[in-house]
């Protein structure tokens, strides 16, 4: 006891966060080792994984906090000889007390999801706004996402098979993220992860994950049932300390898109655009049937007397669906497929 010091210092990553213990120092750290959590969904019940990310991450949040403490609570579902690991694991990568200087994203397809995540991208800048942004997205979904500003997009022409794997790895090889948020859950996009080197991965939970996705993260998000897709998108920057979401979709359009966009838009009335197809798939029941967009674009027109537009895509299937909803709807409807 005589050799053990009055106080000494235990030194963070971030050196203001810097603890000293012992003196006349209060420490003020979480509960240590409980068991059991309770909740309002669940009750008492044993703590889990997720559980214990969970008050790591709000122990970080708290201002009253110096220390982020040690077992938080207990995850049971992890087994006891590796349980230690994977606790100092969560309160490595969910520490970030200084915002992550890189983040790598991918999502390469498909455009309705590309669009979702442009709020996942202005909550981190909004949030960290000197965070570098990556994204690895597929050629045509870039055509669309180019206007975003202070984003790095690394392109993936799935058309060049191998090859564009092989092109990747050039751009990737020289470079090392501090955070990979992968937000793609396909055998393509998994196999693109392993080309990013990232000191953390965050991924899709289990319930979520195809094509062992849940295999190529260390992290996932929680698992969450009947999420919209852009709320379980949001839960990427949330895992990773983000308090405020910012679900608006504000980009920056050339002249050459706005004037497009306005030869077809009717400012004296109400704009509907329609776009009635997804893309040819094996066994696609996601596509309403043509007759039942026709009643609606006749009610709309009874009633609102508005100006309607039909998009889409240069397959058969969009433009012969959209040449049939013309056909059978009448006059008045625009087609821009």
């Amino acid at each position: 006891m005589s050799t053990a010091p009055s106080k000494y210092t235990q030194f963070a990553r971030n050196p203001s966060k810097n603890v000293e213990i012992g003196g006349n120092t209060l420490v003020c750290a979480p509960v240590y080792g409980p068991p059991f959590v309770r909740d309002l969904q669940g009750g008492r019940r044993y703590a889990t994984m997720d559980d214990f990310k969970k008050f790591v991450k709000l122990g970080y949040m708290s201002k009253w906090l110096h220390h982020s403490g040690g077992t938080v609570c207990e995850p049971t579902d992890i087994p006891v000889n590796k349980r230690h690991l994977d606790m100092l694991h969560a309160h490595m990568i969910l520490s970030f007390n200084k915002p992550p200087s890189s983040i790598c994203l991918i999502r390469l397809s498909a455009i309705g999801d590309v669009c979702h995540i442009v709020p996942v991208i202005l909550s981190i800048r909004k949030a960290w706004p000197k965070t570098r942004i990556t994204w690895i997205i597929g050629k045509t979904e870039y055509g669309l996402m180019k206007g975003l500003e202070n984003v790095e997009f690394i392109i993936m022409d799935k058309s060049k098979g191998l090859k564009s794997y092989y092109d990747l790895n050039c751009q990737l090889k020289d470079r090392k993220f501090d955070l990979l948020l992968h937000m793609h859950a396909t055998l393509r996009a998994n196999l693109v992860s392993l080309l990013v080197r990232s000191k953390e991965r965050i991924g899709f939970d289990k319930a979520r994950s195809k094509d062992f996705h849940h295999f190529f993260c260390r992290n996932h998000i929680p698992a969450k049932d009947k999420q919209h897709v852009i709320d379980g998108f949001l839960e990427f920057p949330k895992a990773i300390g983000i308090k405020k979401m910012h679900p608006y979709w504000n980009m920056s359009l050339s002249s050459e898109d706005n004037n497009f966009a306005y030869s077809y838009i009717d400012p004296s009335c109400l704009n509907i655009i329609i776009s009635p197809c997804t893309g040819y798939k094996a066994f696609n029941y996601r596509n309403w049937p043509i007759e039942r967009y026709v009643q609606i674009i006749k009610f709309l027109s009874e009633t609102y007397k508005p100006n309607i537009l039909i998009t889409g895509g240069a397959t058969d299937l969009e433009y012969h669906s959209a040449k049939k909803m013309l056909e059978l709807s009448g006059p008045g409807v625009k087609n821009l497929t």
